[in-house]
């Protein structure tokens, strides 16, 4: 895969490393990769470097992550952050947090909380 490639191209310090890392989070994600764990927690390490965008997409799919573990508390907090980060980059992706939370919301059975945060989501993207 090229951002495997570019992943073994790009130096640890490289400023390019953290969003490599988060793009190839998000197809890790996606397809089931293996490694998706080791995966989204390198490129959370590797945002909390330089901050900003590449972080909180690397938190939102950690934060994936830990919902299929079972690990709801922390894919909430992974999630408020990736939130707060967007926020303060006035990013759209901020109404993806919100439906995020709302999904978790739900699974808790705070179907209250669930509708207030799915609503925020829809009201965001319009």
């Amino acid at each position: 895969m090229l951002l495997r490639r570019a992943l073994a191209l790009a130096a640890d310090d490289s400023p390019w490393r953290p969003r490599v890392l988060a793009a190839l989070s998000l197809f890790a994600v996606v397809t089931g990769a293996e490694d998706v764990a080791e995966l989204t927690a390198a490129a959370v390490e590797a945002g909390e470097r330089d901050g900003g965008e590449p972080l909180a997409f690397a938190l939102l799919y950690r934060a994936e992550v830990h919902i299929t573990e079972g690990r709801l508390d922390e894919a909430v907090a992974g999630i408020e952050r990736a939130r707060s980060i967007f926020a303060s980059l006035e990013h759209p992706e901020v109404h993806s947090c919100d439906q995020w939370l709302g999904v978790l919301s739900a699974r808790r059975g705070d179907l209250a909380a669930a509708r207030v945060a799915l609503t925020q989501s829809v009201e965001g993207y319009r």
